[in-house]
């Protein structure tokens, strides 16, 4: 994810030169991009951690708990989102460019 977002910011574009929206629309889109990477790190250092103790406790019960599927769910939500932006765009400049 953070690598997507570093690629975003630096070269997002849809054809050979980006357009005025593609530019307008990089670094949003990179610091979505990079948030979701850091929530992801800290869902899974989190996940992780607890599983320790348990472990430490002779008690783990390896399962994902309701943050874990709402910061997934939010991912997941957000390359949806993202994929269809970019349809949209792409498909209003090249109606423009006709």
């Amino acid at each position: 994810m953070a690598i997507v977002a570093v690629a975003i910011v630096l070269s997002f574009h849809l054809k050979r030169q980006p357009t005025q929206t593609e530019l307008r629309m990089a670094k949003p889109l990179g610091a979505i991009f990079w948030a979701l990477s850091v929530a992801c790190l800290f869902v899974g250092f989190a996940n992780y951690m607890r599983t320790v103790n348990k472990y430490s406790r002779k008690a783990a019960i390896v399962q994902s708990g309701w943050k874990t599927q709402s910061v997934m769910a939010t991912i997941a939500l957000c390359i949806v989102g993202s994929s269809l932006t970019l349809l949209i765009v792409n498909r209003f400049d090249s109606q423009a460019d006709s």
